[in-house]
């Protein structure tokens, strides 16, 4: 059990995530935004990799070390204004 945990944190370890959202989105309305995962680890890549945001995923099945990639991602975000995307999963 000890080794499935610190596999599974090594797997994350020194991921990073950039949201890219188009320059208009509606209330309530489905938005394609895209969404940048990077890899730095320098030795190890990471496998198996969902993030789930605002009732989107994005699902990367390999991820090199030391590279990135894009995904799209389907959002539908809720109210007007500024927003706070809480509550991802990964």
């Amino acid at each position: 059990m000890t080794l499935s945990g610190l596999l599974g944190k090594s797997n994350l370890d020194r991921i990073e995530l950039h949201l890219e959202l188009p320059a208009e989105t509606y209330d309530g309305q489905p938005t394609l935004a895209r969404l940048q995962i990077r890899n730095s680890k320098r030795w190890l890549p990471s496998f198996l990799i969902e993030i789930e945001l605002e009732g989107g995923s994005a699902f990367v099945p390999y991820l090199p070390r030391k590279s990135q990639i894009h995904a799209p991602l389907d959002l539908c975000l809720n109210g007007r204004g500024w927003k706070r995307l809480e509550g991802g999963r990964g």
